[in-house]
């Protein structure tokens, strides 16, 4: 079998593209967290970037993380905001009953622990969905609760890559104080992994080969619509 191992279409070539583009805006997602309120914008641009990248298509990564930074902007930043302020409260929550004991100690914990688990999976949906769909702010909440508990595996799953990557990435860095410029791969590498993950969800629901496929943009961005593609496909589980 004759390969053309530099070949533009080749898929090593393919693969190592992708490797960059997960540096390059991790990179990004990385500066433009510096004032920590623009969290939220800063991850809905990196989703909307690496849905794309995984669907193998071509464009200007640039102008679409820019473009969707502030497309988004409000509802990014209120749920940025949010999930910043559960943070806040599951460390105030670890730090106070830390210093507990007995039973008091182990139930303060075990809450913060289900509360942080459960932000964690919304919260990376909330910028996946928002990255995908133009909805306002309650909307993007609704559909984002509604799509979860549709597709709860699939959701859990992404969120063990992004959240897997991001702590591997912290413990490498304590570990191997060296390696700290590790931090520009491992997050944006979950990132990739999780919009894996949601592309494989949206497919279900928008990509199947029938006649009604033909969605206008604002019927895509619905959430009622939504509400029918998910209860026609069921769940992706």
């Amino acid at each position: 079998m004759n390969f053309k191992f530099f070949d533009l279409n080749h898929p090593l070539y393919q693969f190592m593209l992708k490797l960059v583009w997960v540096f390059v805006f991790n990179a990004i997602f990385l500066f433009t967290c510096i004032p920590i309120i623009t969290i939220g914008p800063s991850a809905v641009g990196c989703a909307s970037v690496f849905l794309k990248v995984t669907e193998n298509r071509s464009g200007n990564w640039f102008k679409e993380y820019g473009m969707t930074v502030m497309k988004r902007l409000g509802v990014s930043l209120v749920y940025g905001i949010l999930a910043l302020l559960v943070v806040m409260v599951v460390m105030a929550d670890f730090s106070y009953f830390s210093r507990e004991t007995g039973i008091i100690k182990i139930i303060g914990i075990a809450v913060a622990v289900v509360i942080a688990a459960i932000a964690a999976v919304f919260f990376l949906g909330v910028f996946y969905i928002t990255a995908k769909f133009k909805y306002g702010i309650i909307d993007t909440g609704r559909a984002t609760v509604y799509f979860l508990s549709k597709n709860m595996k699939m959701a859990i799953a992404a969120a063990l890559m992004f959240y897997g990557s991001t702590i591997g990435m912290g413990l490498l860095m304590i570990l191997i104080p060296y390696l700290t410029w590790t931090v520009v791969i491992f997050m944006g590498f979950g990132f990739f992994c999780a919009a894996y993950a949601y592309n494989a969800i949206f497919r279900r629901y928008f990509d199947e080969d029938e006649e009604e496929l033909d969605f206008t943009e604002e019927e895509i961005n619905s959430f009622y619509v939504l509400c029918e593609r998910l209860e026609k496909y069921g769940n992706a589980n």
